[in-house]
């Protein structure tokens, strides 16, 4: 047992290896095959992962077991890791590297929580090697040092940090949850114009005005008669908004160039909705580091002190990631790899932030060399005219759902800066047992 000392990476491990070379498939012919490209920030998507086809004296050479940490070991995402921490059966591509701890000398998390600290990317940056492309290798990361204290004081370390991870992942399920119910929305009433048909049918069945409209309420609502009725009588606002809103979709399809699309919801280009205006060049050397997140195509990709757009607003991916779509709270500063949405007349933010998530601008690549996105074709891009007064139902509908978010996205911001801050210290043993603990129950409020 080595503790309270300070370690080697390479000296904690029983087994240190590269991964299996192999080709990746979407088919289920094997195991899930791990790749650099998969991890991100130490986190993997695994309904992402690929899988690859191996024999069996190679799955158990390159099988996966929790706790073992597997490191990237080439290009710009040297140094870059993950615990495995999962019953998926998975082997590691060969671009990765897998350090295997023995858990007599040290806790598996508490070693993966020091390469995903500060000393690690200082390290690895340091270490990176070869001229064609950056690179470290397995002795290399091995040698990498680290201070290894008492046993109960890693695994306090590990179970505040998990926690506070934990608190951080349920917030983003929530987000999620959310999401995928204003998704659902907009899809019901402006793609699949569920209340139109829902009233069409009534009509067919013989249904009088009150059975048609209560047709389109049950298709917004997903409630039944009974519930309808009991709504009613307990809600009566919110019955007589949902009746409102029903009221509004019209009770006919009519056809049109993009095939029957509701009665008097006339044709219309994306350009009569909204414009695609250009971000602003910032190169990284410019950049002062501060609270307004920097947009490019793949996302935030830093950070500055001077805004250019106030938010909340919404990014669109014009070179790199074509399409790439970001909903921003926060004032923001779009550099000139993307578009940032600006409304026209009754539009509202977010009937285009969901408007634009169907249009597939992902698939409108114009550039051969570096991908890129004509907002000329976006503009031609053709949609149904929709009811301006349905618009401004969906909006008031969703705009909760999105407080909600931004509420959640908040207190994920919080948390990631007190696990970061405590982090050093966790890591060092400088924190005791017992401010471990309080910590833990402040995490918790």
């Amino acid at each position: 047992m080595v503790e309270n000392t300070n370690v080697k990476l390479a000296d904690v491990c029983k087994d240190v290896s590269y991964g299996y070379t192999a080709s990746a498939t979407a088919e289920i012919v094997g195991p899930k095959f791990l790749r650099i490209t998969d991890i991100q920030g130490g986190e993997v998507d695994w309904g992402g992962v690929p899988y690859c086809e191996v024999d069996e004296v190679n799955l158990v050479k390159n099988k996966l077991k929790k706790g073992d940490i597997v490191v990237a070991r080439t290009g710009n995402s040297t140094g870059e890791n993950y615990i495995y921490d999962e019953d998926i059966e998975a082997v590691f591509a060969s671009y990765l590297i897998r350090f295997r701890v023995d858990e007599a000398l040290a806790n598996p998390y508490f070693v993966w929580l020091q390469m995903r600290s500060n000393s690690w990317w200082s390290y690895v940056s340091g270490a990176k090697s070869g001229s064609a492309q950056a690179g470290a290798n397995a002795k290399v990361l091995g040698k990498f040092e680290f201070f290894l204290p008492e046993r109960e004081i890693q695994n306090q370390a590990v179970d505040s940090v998990l926690n506070f991870n934990k608190k951080i992942e349920l917030n983003r399920q929530i987000n999620q949850t959310l999401e995928s119910m204003a998704q659902t929305i907009f899809k019901s009433w402006f793609v699949d114009f569920e209340p139109v048909r829902a009233k069409i049918a009534a009509i067919e069945s013989g249904e009088d005005a009150e059975g048609v409209t209560r047709a389109a309420m049950r298709a917004i609502s997903g409630k039944t008669d009974d519930e309808l009725d009991k709504m009613e009588d307990r809600q009566a606002e919110e019955y007589a908004q949902l009746k409102s809103t029903a009221e509004l979709f019209p009770s006919a399809m009519q056809d049109s160039q993009l095939g029957e699309v509701p009665e008097r919801w006339e044709v219309k280009k994306v350009s009569h909705f909204v414009e695609l205006a250009y971000g602003k060049s910032l190169k990284k050397t410019a950049r002062v580091k501060g609270e307004i997140p920097v947009y490019g195509s793949g996302g935030v990709n830093g950070t500055h002190n001077i805004s250019l757009v106030e938010g909340p607003g919404i990014i669109v991916g014009r070179k790199g990631t074509v399409g790439s779509l970001y909903w921003e709270d926060r004032s923001f500063y779009p550099i000139d790899t993307v578009y940032y949405i600006k409304p026209i007349g009754e539009i509202s933010l977010e009937f285009a932030y969901y408007l634009f998530q169907t249009l597939g601008l992902e698939y409108m690549n114009t550039d051969a060399a570096v991908p890129g996105l004509n907002r000329e074709n976006v503009y031609r891009l053709e949609v149904p005219g929709f009811d301006e007064k349905l618009i401004a139902c969906f909006t008031d509908t969703v705009k909760s759902v999105r407080i909600k978010i931004a509420s959640s996205l908040s207190e994920i911001h919080v948390l990631k800066n007190l696990r970061d801050t405590l982090l050093p210290k966790l890591l060092s043993g400088e924190l005791s047992v017992d401010a471990l603990k309080i910590t833990n129950n402040q995490g918790a409020q």
